[in-house]
């Protein structure tokens, strides 16, 4: 059975064998992150997409955005607790994402936001007003980052699920005249999954942003994210005097990457299971057109919603011992089935209905290298959360990849000893990625 049980306990009693559990320590999400870990702008070039409900009801294979357009991100250190996201939109890309809408003299838009540490990556989510009469659980109105395979998966968003009668409740709320200007709480969940290219760890990402209505759990939008690193074609030396608040080149910026073009990664798009995944394939029939026979996993459970980590790892398995197992997504008038050209594909509820106790959202595809791998987020509303995060990978055993671990291969011994102060200073003015 593969690990997408999902949910530890049920996967026990099946008689899964986890391995060993251990307690993730309270800076593993920030000391693990690649963004924002130089003392200078690292940029990275994306492509946004925003599709709405009916047009993913209507064609989910490569289905039609109602608007796209690029992006960059530009990461830097601030200090030891501290880095900062400065983003530049073509008025194209925004959607409904929330920017300033003061154009620069190149014409783009931009957001300012800074990241500051905290045990798990736990924050505050701004905005959120339930009543107080209401007993709802302390942690509702906050938001985790899990970095469940370090440079490879992460996942982000608000783990509250509310029980079946919490979500009548606000669906109550919300139905009730004008109060339903003053009630507000946020729903969404932000998915990515990444490459290392060219030697830059996180060098291309594939993501995925979900945003529901916070009362009634209708789907609001849905945000296909492209990514890659400027790291690879421009020097340290160089990097150190890039300013985004001078105009940006969108155009030069792709052009550099387009010179990064792998034949490996062309290569990968042609083959038979990339071909499979993209005409919507079962993910059964992909897995077995990929041959691929090495299988690794990390798997990551919250103990409540403010509470800590725990995570364990399954490391080469043979892949034909596994069955690909999606739980919950077997309905489809409850999950929609998304796939894309470009090796990616989702799944993910049409709506988040109290009638639905188990809830997962599913993000995958193809690897640059070939492989296949996946990132999965599990919750239930008797437990009141999204509770489970998974990262899988199914390769070929001579394959170049990243291995599960409790710490991540590069950097055990930091994490060990929680130098973040002598990680800072060793990244100064270096090229790190």
């Amino acid at each position: 059975m593969s690990l997408v049980c999902l949910n530890a306990r049920a996967a026990e009693k099946r008689g899964y064998d986890f391995g060993v559990w251990q307690p993730v320590p309270k800076g593993f999400n920030w000391v693990h992150r690649r963004n924002g870990i130089t003392h200078y702008w690292s940029p990275s070039l994306g492509v946004w997409k925003h599709y709405n409900l009916s047009s993913l009801l209507d064609n989910p294979i490569e289905p039609e955005a109602w608007t796209q357009g690029r992006m960059v991100k530009n990461w830097i250190l601030l200090n030891t607790t501290a880095f900062e996201l400065w983003s530049l939109y073509e008025p194209s890309s925004v959607g409904h994402w929330p920017v300033s809408r003061a154009a620069r003299i190149d014409g783009l838009l931009e957001a300012h936001h800074v990241y500051v540490k905290t045990p798990f990556r736990i924050t505050q989510l701004p905005g959120v007003y339930l009543p107080a009469s209401v007993d709802f659980p302390e942690g509702h109105d906050s938001s985790r980052v899990t970095i469940v395979q370090a440079d490879a998966a992460t996942y982000s968003g608000p783990r509250w699920l509310p029980t079946s009668q919490e979500a009548e409740i606000l669906q109550y709320l919300q139905d009730q005249g004008d109060d339903k200007f003053f009630y507000r709480r946020w729903s969404f969940s932000e998915m990515w999954l990444s490459d290392t290219v060219h030697g830059c760890k996180e060098g291309r990402k594939m993501g995925l942003f979900v945003q529901y209505h916070g009362m009634t759990g209708e789907l609001l939008q849905l945000i296909c994210m492209r990514e890659r690193s400027m790291m690879p074609t421009t020097s340290p030396e160089a990097l150190v005097y890039y300013n985004p608040d001078v105009d940006c080149d969108l155009d030069r910026m792709e052009q550099e990457l387009t010179k990064l073009n792998d034949k490996t990664e062309r290569a990968v798009l042609k083959s038979p299971a990339s071909r499979a995944l993209a005409n919507g394939e079962p993910i059964e029939h992909v897995l077995e057109l990929g041959a691929w026979d090495n299988f690794n996993a990390r798997i990551v459970q919250c103990k409540g919603l403010l509470g800590p980590e725990t995570a364990c790892v399954v490391k080469d398995r043979l892949a034909d011992e596994l069955v690909y197992a999606s739980p919950y997504l077997n309905d489809p008038d409850l999950y929609l089935d998304l796939r894309w050209k470009d090796g990616m594909y989702a799944r993910i509820p049409k709506r988040l209905v109290p009638e639905m106790d188990d809830i997962c959202l599913e993000i995958g595809g193809l690897t640059c290298k070939g492989d296949f791998h996946r990132l999965m987020a599990v919750g239930s509303r008797r437990e009141g959360s999204i509770h489970t995060t998974v990262y899988e990978r199914w390769s070929k055993k001579e394959s170049t990849q990243p291995v599960p671990s409790f710490w991540g291969a590069d950097r055990q011994g930091q994490a060990e000893r929680g130098a973040s102060d002598a990680r800072d200073k060793s990244q100064r003015g270096q090229y790190r990625r």
